[in-house]
């Protein structure tokens, strides 16, 4: 396997891009909160975008068409009535509830608070399996999108 070819190059290139522009914003990092809040510096735009990004992720966009096609189009319907209305109910139940949490980073820091030290090793176990597993996911389904190019 070739080493210096242009895609090669070109993945090079970005991760570097990538390191050289993390290496400039992290100037005024000093702290984990400030890395993982950014300060509070967020607008409400950003964070709503990325909370909905992270809830329908690569498997919905892999699988609604296809189960769309087969099933039609009644599934997505149905699959976007009970994104809203799960986004009500957290919007409504689940958000106003997380105020009280404030200086809390993750959600081990909020069971730890509630259930104790062991509680919230074992949800901080559970989380980072499960975000291991979201990434697993979505490097599969970039891979099979990219080997449709091929």
């Amino acid at each position: 396997m070739e080493f210096l070819s242009i895609n090669h190059i070109i993945v090079y290139s970005f991760l570097l891009l990538t390191l050289f522009i993390g290496i400039l914003a992290s100037k005024n990092i000093n702290t984990i909160k400030d890395y993982a809040i950014a300060n509070r510096s967020y607008s409400n735009h950003i964070l709503i975008m990325t909370f909905i990004a992270t809830f329908i992720g690569g498997n919905n966009i892999q699988a609604l068409p296809c189960i769309a096609f087969n099933d039609g189009i009644i599934f997505i319907v149905l699959t976007i009535i009970t994104i809203v209305i799960s986004f009500l109910i957290i919007g409504f139940f689940i958000a106003p509830s997380i105020l009280y949490f404030n200086e809390s980073l993750t959600m081990g820091n909020i069971v730890g608070l509630i259930y104790g030290h062991k509680a919230r090793i074992i949800s901080s176990i559970i989380g980072f399996l499960f975000c291991l597993m979201i990434v697993g996911s979505q490097i599969l389904v970039i891979g099979r999108i990219l080997s449709s190019f091929l």
